[in-house]
């Protein structure tokens, strides 16, 4: 009986053990492909399309914006926030601060999602709120490491069955 549920979860379709077998699939591995596509894979796509087909304006885009860009623009849901990629040597962050420096953690697809434009978008100079809001968001980054003891902790290279004590 349970090599025949092994076979049920796996898609297995014919009988095997005897006539008798009722057997079936539960779709364990039937999904559609769109279900398992990861979003991220959207944007890496986007990426080297754009590399692919554009390779001039690929290698001056990458020549000549520098690292710490900072670009104004309107956004049809909101306005005087602020969207910032904050990292370091252990983790990095995107943050959306709001008007009222209430701040947000996003993941990289709803930042890629808030950052995506067309190419005839124009650039807007950036609101008076900006630069105080970048410094809550280093401030809140700042917090975060300080609260997180295992973040800063070394890397323990101790067996499983070691008897040393771990300090976080």
């Amino acid at each position: 009986m349970k090599l025949q549920a092994f076979h049920s979860a796996l898609g297995e379709d014919s009988q095997i053990y005897s006539q008798n077998e009722t057997f079936g699939t539960f779709g364990l591995f039937e999904r559609v492909p769109e279900e398992e596509r990861d979003e991220r894979l959207h944007y890496l796509e986007v990426l080297r399309r754009f590399r692919a087909e554009n390779p001039e304006e690929y290698l001056r885009i990458r020549g000549t914006v520098p690292l710490r860009a900072r670009v104004g623009r309107k956004l049809q849901f909101t306005s005087d926030t602020t969207i910032a990629f904050i990292k370091d040597r252990k983790r990095d962050a995107f943050y959306f601060i709001n008007e009222d420096h209430t701040i947000d953690e996003k993941t990289f697809v709803e930042a890629a999602k808030i950052f995506e434009c067309h190419a005839t978008e124009k650039a807007r100079p950036l609101h008076s709120q900006h630069h105080a809001q970048i410094e809550a968001a280093i401030g809140s980054f700042h917090t975060e490491q300080r609260w997180r003891p295992w973040a800063n902790a070394p890397a323990a290279s101790w067996a499983p069955t070691s008897r040393r004590p771990c300090t976080l």
